[in-house]
């Protein structure tokens, strides 16, 4: 199996040095300005200082039932459980399209394995005559 390697990071530019070094010297004063513009009632400074301090979630976790999908005629059970999550209204449209890519991910893993047995099982066969 190949090892995949991720490639490294970007080079740092000068341009990107020159910023980092004005933000680590002007950061907390200009924190300091932006919390008190939201302490005077400016909603945008709120808004600011609210995201960094309470960053609003990606995901939440969701409780549903889901069957294992052991063997390929399980898939389909299995995007049927979602859909009736979704109708249920325990997940979103977009959760259970998410979901049901994992699935597909799945469904897509079985099928590798099942066509490299059988590729090995009819190169055995070939190499036996």
């Amino acid at each position: 199996m190949k090892k995949l390697i991720a490639p490294p990071p970007p080079p740092r530019t000068r341009s990107n040095e020159a910023l980092d070094a004005l933000a680590a010297d002007e950061a907390a004063r200009v924190l300091r300005a932006v919390i008190d513009a939201a302490n005077e009632g400016d909603m945008r400074a709120c808004e600011i200082v609210l995201s960094r301090a309470w960053p609003a979630r990606k995901q939440l976790a969701r409780d549903f039932e889901l069957r294992s999908i052991d063997v390929a005629d399980d898939v389909a059970g299995a995007v049927s459980d979602v859909l009736r999550a979704v109708s249920a209204g325990l997940l979103t449209i977009e959760e259970g399209a998410a979901v049901t890519d994992i699935i597909e991910a799945r469904r897509k893993a079985m099928e590798l394995i099942e066509f490299t047995q059988r590729l090995d099982d009819i190169e055995r066969k070939l190499a036996a005559r």
